[in-house]
């Protein structure tokens, strides 16, 4: 799974995703998209921030935009701030956010768990 966030700033556009994949990855369109718009800057992030077996994709762009409109943070200063080499603390860290932040449903909640094997949740709220 891959979460993939398009953020238009000024002349220019931020991409999150959070497995790390290029704009170019997703598809004709987009990369018809991106051809079109040379005039546009496109800022992207190649690392690979969540681990390829959890499902927690959603929870990452929404951490993200979350951040981003709270602390007006470029998408670089974001992730170098709020995000580890190690993608299961990351897989954590943004489920805890999201159960706290939106209060998702304990079904939900255990869905996403159980690809995040390492990740405890007693000190989330």
């Amino acid at each position: 799974m891959s979460s993939k966030s398009l953020n238009l700033i000024n002349h220019g556009s931020e991409i999150f995703d959070s497995l790390g994949q290029s704009p170019y990855a997703y598809g004709s369109h987009f990369k018809q998209y991106l051809t079109n718009n040379k005039k546009r800057t496109f800022i992207y992030t190649n690392k690979r921030l969540q681990n390829l077996k959890s499902n927690v994709c959603g929870c990452h762009v929404l951490f993200v935009g979350y951040k981003k409109c709270q602390k007006k943070l470029s998408l670089n200063s974001l992730l170098n701030r709020y995000y580890l080499n190690d993608r299961n603390f990351n897989d954590c860290n943004v489920l805890c956010f999201c159960k706290k932040q939106f209060k998702l449903k304990p079904t939900i909640i255990k869905h996403m768990l159980q690809t995040c094997s390492k990740c405890k949740l007693d000190n989330c709220a």
